[in-house]
């Protein structure tokens, strides 16, 4: 009996080890290909959350109400040991949503963002590793070690779980703890109501409550689950019972109390302003529920404002599951459903039923509220990898017994065949596995026409290209794509605009060196059309590619024309006569002393060749149009019209004046006649007079 419970344990302990190293490792590779929009957030919560604690401000530790508390613990314990010192070196806490807030600090004292993001991660990969690894110990116990070893495979192989496990973000850890949740609790359901399991079941709970708002389905699943004991029993002994009823009543809320007590004594700031927090999730998740996104998506070939319906999470887990998962969800299905078949083991259909409504069910209550993405339906994918894997294992279960030994043979090449098809799909998708998408709907191709592409994929390559430039620290990118995504890496300047109709548009376009466009902004238009048919006739100087198709397009602004579109929409753009049109200023760097002088260069658009040199006088005005310095500079000759021009002062400006709180006026002179020409507003064709003052 005890070279049996030996040889059992060590079993149990080289699948374990095969699972956990299946899961870890392809999570822990290619953590430095990508940056998403969001994470630059979550970097500044557990840097912020890690100050809060070093510091004893227990309401500090309230940073969101996602709530997001254990990626920020794990983010604050990889600062612990990757900058331990970052709690003297930061001033205090650090702006969440501007990137710059934290990475000045970190640049300042001599940290590389990406580095601690590296780690940040790498010590999440590990936190997941450990959850699913609990959890694969818990699907043994409930549908035994084969469907359980097969079903982590597929969880582990899965290119949209590693691509989400890899990030710091929430819906990996939200996923992978409501699962382990799950599995205990259907454990203490079907194999012996042990409280251990219960017990697991709780404190998994509590920590997806502290993850993400989502998480608090598991409290309608789990009196569900338990309401399913009452009418087991009631079958057997069909009268009313008060004391069964009690024992239920007493196991879900003592599973509901252990929850929220974790969910307390995880989170300091529970300990001191409770009711505000309460209050705000409250709030929000019902703001988030009942309203879309923001921005608008791109879905079946359209762009969505607001709720994209019903459909959108069944149809999208089609786009991001794996062939792999749905034949065994297909097998899996008719060995439940053909009648007076027992293919699937008795003591397993219960847990394999129940873990597919857990998938059904959670599929259906994602789908009442407006706010949608893929990813937010993760929790959904190892359930029902999980029971894929009961349907390919049942099959080859079932061959295993046949009589005739080539389809015994057979049985262990299909299950070694549909493994290595999910590790080749995985494979595949490396290292972008956000960038995969189902290849029996036609993949990343067929998606680009119905799903919504980029969630920063790709941007390292564009950035990889311009720091290999000369000067590299020394360009300036212009984008409309997030700015934290190439911020990260990229070595020179960062300029994001929003394309508003306005000068600041125009002077970040021609004070720029590059452009990128990506695969995002074209979907969902958030940059205009006319931007998009203006590159669309312009040749990118490189592409980057995600599973071989264009995510994003590099462009040179150094020779490239201003689009028109742009010059018609500035409300600053004032004519000089036939021979100069000004378009845009820009500021320079705020001097170190106030008595340094700052730089502004003004820029011009060539409407005529400039035979001989032409001055331009700027003159500094406080805003109610008192006259503070005025200078001089000159446009160097041009050979044709339609190039760009620029001319750079340096004023030397009183404390406290800022763009904000400054306005100029232009004389551009003849440089035949000495005259001051007459300047006329663009968009009006009215005179400005022969000094125009700039409305912007």
């Amino acid at each position: 009996m005890r070279g049996l419970l030996r040889r059992t344990d060590a079993r149990h302990i080289a699948l374990l080890t095969i699972v956990a190293v299946a899961i870890w490792l392809p999570r822990a590779m290619a953590l430095d290909r990508t940056v998403t929009p969001d994470e630059h957030i979550w970097l500044a919560r557990s840097a912020n959350f890690y100050y809060a604690l070093a510091h004893a401000d227990l309401a500090g530790t309230l940073q969101f109400i996602h709530p997001g508390v254990t990626v920020m613990w794990v983010g604050a314990a990889a600062f612990l040991v990757d900058y331990p010192s970052y709690v003297l070196d930061a001033p205090g806490q650090v702006h969440q949503w501007f990137d710059s807030s934290l990475t000045d600090v970190l640049r300042e004292h001599g940290r590389a963002p990406l580095e601690l993001l590296i780690a940040s991660r790498n010590a999440l990969v590990i936190a997941h590793t450990i959850v699913l690894a609990v959890a694969f110990l818990q699907a043994i116990k409930l549908i035994g070690r084969g469907p359980a070893t097969i079903g982590f495979l597929l969880i582990a192989l899965n290119p949209f779980h590693i691509g989400l496990s890899q990030l710091l973000h929430l819906d990996a850890m939200t996923g992978n703890l409501m699962f382990l949740s799950a599995l205990a609790l259907l454990n203490y359901r079907f194999r012996g109501q042990r409280r251990s399991h219960l017990l697991v079941s709780a404190v998994a709970a509590g920590l997806a409550w502290l993850t993400r708002s989502p998480a608090l389905f598991l409290i309608p699943f789990a009196g569900f689950v338990l309401l399913t004991m009452l009418a087991g029993e009631w079958r057997h002994q069909p009268r009313f019972d008060a004391r069964r009823l009690w024992r239920l009543s007493r196991a879900y809320l003592g599973w509901a109390a252990l929850g929220l007590s974790v969910f307390v004594l995880l989170w300091p700031a529970m300990w001191v302003v409770p009711g505000e927090i309460l209050k705000k999730m409250y709030l929000v998740t019902f703001r988030m529920a009942s309203e879309g996104h923001e921005l608008p998506l791109f879905y079946a070939g359209n762009i969505v404002r607001g709720d994209p319906g019903a459909l959108f999470y069944p149809v999208t887990y089609l786009w991001r599951t794996t062939p792999v998962s749905l034949i065994g969800l297909a097998l899996a299905a008719a060995l439940l459903s053909v009648p007076r078949v027992r293919l699937i083991r008795s003591r397993s259909r219960g847990p394999v039923i129940m873990l597919s409504l857990f998938g059904i069910l959670f599929i259906i209550f994602m789908s009442l509220g407006a706010k949608k993405f893929d990813r937010y339906l993760l929790p959904a994918y190892p359930p029902l990898d999980l029971v894929a894997g009961v349907g390919w294992f049942t099959l080859v279960n079932w061959l295993w017994h046949r009589p005739r030994v080539l389809i015994r043979a057979a049985s262990p090449a299909i299950i070694a065949l549909a493994i290595g098809a999910q590790a080749l799909t995985a494979g595949l998708a490396y290292p972008y596995y956000l960038g995969y998408y189902n290849p029996i709907l036609g993949g990343v191709d067929a998606a680009s026409e119905e799903m919504m592409l980029g969630w920063g994929e790709g941007l390292d390559q564009i950035a990889r290209h311009l720091n290999a430039l000369p000067n590299a620290d020394r360009l300036q990118v212009l984008t409309r794509a997030w700015p934290s995504t190439l911020s990260y890496f990229l070595e020179g300047d960062l300029v994001f605009t929003k394309f508003a109709a306005d000068m600041r548009t125009v002077a970040a376009w021609l004070s720029s060196d590059y452009y990128v466009l990506y695969v995002t902004e074209t979907q969902r238009e958030l940059v205009p059309p006319a931007l998009i048919r203006y590159f669309a006739g312009r040749e990118p100087i490189m592409i980057a590619r995600v599973q071989g198709f264009p995510y994003a397009y590099l462009y040179d602004l150094q020779d490239a024309p201003l689009p028109a579109y742009l010059v018609r929409n500035d409300p600053c753009a004032t004519d000089f006569g036939n021979a100069v049109r000004f378009l845009a200023y820009v500021w320079g760097d705020e001097p170190a002393t106030p008595s340094d002088e700052i730089e502004v260069t003004f820029y011009f658009h060539t409407l005529a060749p400039i035979e001989q040199a032409t001055r331009v006088r700027a003159r500094l005005l406080s805003r109610d149009g008192r006259l503070i310095s005025a200078e001089e500079a000159v446009l160097r000759p041009s050979d044709g019209s339609g190039g760009i021009r620029s001319a750079t002062y340096n004023f030397l400006i009183p404390r406290g004046m800022s763009p904000e709180t400054s306005r100029f006026a232009l004389t551009v002179y003849d440089p035949l006649t000495g005259k001051a020409v007459q300047a006329e507003d663009t968009q009006t064709d009215r005179s400005r007079g022969r000094t125009a003052r700039l409305r912007c």
